[in-house]
């Protein structure tokens, strides 16, 4: 992943995600997952709890922090954003799919796999289960999803203008040891972790039932909306095309499997047909033609594989990202709907008061107590309004700093993938 450079705050990041193991508790016997994150940053901060040195070189091994971290610490730490940060734009973490992972331990955990001790942080004992094929996992389109899914949703916290120096962040992508021993002194449960609800989905089933649009729409926010709606359309357009392509490619590299198991024979009459006919030249033609057909085949596959696990996934999680802004302005919107009933109600209520200022002082100190109490909660919701309008503005912001940085990436690396592939056609049938 290339380096990346937040305006804001000046300082580059460049997280990877790889390797995944397959672990399993000993004491339990729980199977599961774990990724090695690493992370280069010219942000001190980051190296607080290191005999690191931040450097300006993001490509510098010396400058690698490297933790290991598993998907359910991933669900922890987006449950701390989201109750420390529930207006902002917190990117989604792919799906959990027990079943997937499941079918990946009963298929691979075989007579090719062996165990391998481990203690963990928190003391546990585990066996890190390893293949004699170490890229067995990496087939799988569940973990390569997941792998690049958490390195993209790691790449945007760690560039986000608020987020970046949040120090349970930095825990997280800096030590383990202080990682586990945080988690585990704090009480959560898998219902919290697993199937709690999130801000997230609390803003989007409060919003439902609502359809009204407020009166007034801030010019800004119809700016960023219009914006925001003709980006994610155009795309939505390359990722449709593009997932065309992907299953054009499956075709075709079918077709050259068929075609390598097409066997040469020329029957006798042909043969004798044939003038000056070389059987053991032309043999020899057609063996290298189809050495040409696998190696072509090779090359499709690799680059079918990286369109599918890499490119095509980003650029829906970058979709997916993009997208989740409108729940913001949708939640604007409300809040603007709720200040313009408050205001109605106020004004019929200053009518009402007026009423009985002579004719009843009973009720017109009533009306007037109400009214009070109307005024704080008007004003209460008239600053909700001012609060969710700057961060929408802010978020903006921050969303078209994250684009540029992820469509970046996504097509620069598309294209280098694309020379790659080229260029190997060229060497293959050049000569």
């Amino acid at each position: 992943m290339s380096a990346s450079e937040n305006p804001d705050s000046h300082f580059k990041y460049n997280v990877i995600i790889s390797d995944p193991q397959r672990k399993r508790k000993e004491e339990t016997g729980e199977t599961f997952i774990s990724y090695s994150i690493s992370i280069r940053t010219d942000n001190p901060k980051y190296y607080s709890h290191s005999d690191l040195v931040a450097s300006d070189d993001l490509f510098s091994i010396d400058n690698t922090i490297v933790t290991r971290k598993r998907y359910s610490d991933f669900l922890i730490l987006n449950q701390f954003l989201k109750i420390d940060f529930p207006l902002i734009n917190i990117p989604k973490l792919p799906s959990k799919n027990n079943y997937s992972i499941k079918k990946i331990y009963n298929s691979k955990t075989s007579n090719n796999t062996h165990y391998n001790d481990n203690v963990d942080a928190t003391g546990s004992k585990e066996n890190i289960i390893t293949s004699k094929n170490s890229n067995a996992e990496l087939d799988d389109d569940f973990l390569l999803k997941r792998l690049y899914s958490l390195e993209l949703y790691l790449n945007i916290l760690v560039n986000h203008y608020c987020l970046q120096e949040y120090a349970l962040l930095i825990t997280f992508m800096t030590n383990d040891e202080e990682w586990n021993i945080l988690k585990n002194t704090i009480q959560f449960t898998k219902e919290n972790i697993h199937n709690g609800n999130n801000t997230e989905e609390e803003i989007s089933d409060y919003l439902m039932n609502v359809f009204k649009k407020p009166n007034k729409e801030f010019k800004e926010i119809k700016e960023i909306k219009m914006k925001l709606e003709r980006l994610v359309y155009n795309l939505n357009k390359i990722l449709k095309d593009s997932m065309k392509l992907n299953k054009i490619q499956e075709l075709i590299i079918k077709d050259f499997s068929n075609l390598q198991k097409f066997k040469y024979d020329i029957i006798a009459q042909d043969k004798q047909n044939l003038k000056n006919f070389d059987k053991s030249n032309a043999e020899k033609e057609f063996s290298e033609f189809q050495n040409n057909i696998k190696s072509t085949k090779i090359l499709l596959t690799n680059f079918h594989k990286f369109e599918k696990y890499e490119n095509l996934n980003n650029l829906q999680n970058t979709i997916n990202y993009l997208k989740q802004l409108f729940d913001l302005i949708k939640l604007l919107d409300y809040k603007q709907l709720d200040l313009e009933s408050l205001q109605d109600i106020l004004n019929k209520m200053q009518i009402e008061k007026k009423k009985y200022e002579n004719s009843n002082p009973e009720k017109f100190k009533k009306n007037e107590i109400k009214l009070r109490k109307l005024e704080t909660e008007l004003q209460d919701c008239n600053e909700q309004v001012v609060t969710i309008f700057q961060i929408i503005l802010k978020e903006s912001e921050n969303i078209e700093m994250i684009k540029n940085l992820q469509l970046k990436k996504i097509f620069k690396e598309l294209a280098l993938k694309k020379v790659e592939f080229y260029s190997g056609m060229s060497k293959v049938w050049g000569s």
